[in-house]
């Protein structure tokens, strides 16, 4: 099983790869700090089982990505990871 976490935040990425490696010894988790990375890895790698998401990106707004992620990889489940209180973002990013 292939796991894609992007965020741009290192901790976050290296704690959630370490939380996956405990709880699925088999899981590859491969990492993109941002939108371009996450791309260019969905491309190479197409058997991608899971995206976890951040909302905050440094270079593209997170809910314009999972837009393309859906479009483009409607067969990878997302989940996403957010600071972000606010109701009007949960509600997109559940619509999306």
């Amino acid at each position: 099983m292939k796991i894609l976490v992007v965020d741009d935040h290192v901790l976050i990425r290296e704690a959630l790869r370490g939380l996956f490696g405990q709880l699925k010894p088999d899981a590859t988790v491969l990492e993109a700090p941002d939108a371009a990375r996450t791309m260019q890895l969905l491309a190479d790698q197409p058997d991608v089982a899971l995206i976890l998401l951040d909302l905050s990106l440094p270079d593209r707004n997170g809910l314009t990505l999972l837009a393309e992620l859906r479009e483009r990889h409607p067969g990878i489940p997302v989940v996403v990871l957010s600071g972000f209180p606010d109701r009007a973002n949960v509600v997109q990013a559940l619509d999306l």
